[in-house]
């Protein structure tokens, strides 16, 4: 569902209020929530300014055979978003998914759900750690390690 529009500054805005980043409880090895918020908005940010036609999605439900997979942001190109179910939820997975690690996804948590949006139609799918790793999966048995991230982990 949406639940805002805007410019992607706008719309990072609004997925940053939505995590309520005050509650202290939240903190996975030293490294707090908001630094995953800060890296989900700034990968919204980049998918914004590098992909046209589309349109970004934030803790999209996705069905896969394996059960729902949740994707913290998507990107979704135009022709295909009118091709897909929405509600309750997506019947296929976003072009480009985006996990990023907090302590409510764990690295085997996001790498078995890597494998089920790409089974489910997924381009691509990426996992961010905190530390600012970016792995990408193309193929559902092969992640890289992109060497020279985007400038965007380095908040």
């Amino acid at each position: 569902r949406i639940i805002g529009e805007g410019s992607a500054t706008e719309a990072s805005g609004i997925y940053m209020e939505s995590l309520h980043l005050q509650r202290e409880a939240k903190v996975m090895a030293g490294v707090p929530d908001s630094r995953a918020g800060r890296l989900a908005g700034a990968a919204a940010q980049f998918l914004c300014g590098n992909l046209a036609g589309g349109q970004l999605v934030f803790n999209t439900p996705v069905e896969t055979p394996e059960g729902i997979r949740v994707v913290d942001v998507g990107w979704v190109s135009g022709s295909r978003m009118k091709t897909m179910r929405t509600e309750p939820a997506w019947s296929a997975a976003p072009d480009i998914c985006v996990g990023i690690l907090s302590m409510s996804k764990s690295p085997q948590q996001a790498e078995n759900d890597n494998h089920y949006l790409l089974r489910s139609g997924a381009a691509e799918a990426w996992t961010v750690l905190p530390t600012g790793a970016l792995f990408r999966y193309k193929d559902e048995h092969k992640a890289f390690l992109v060497e020279n991230a985007p400038d965007f982990l380095k908040v």
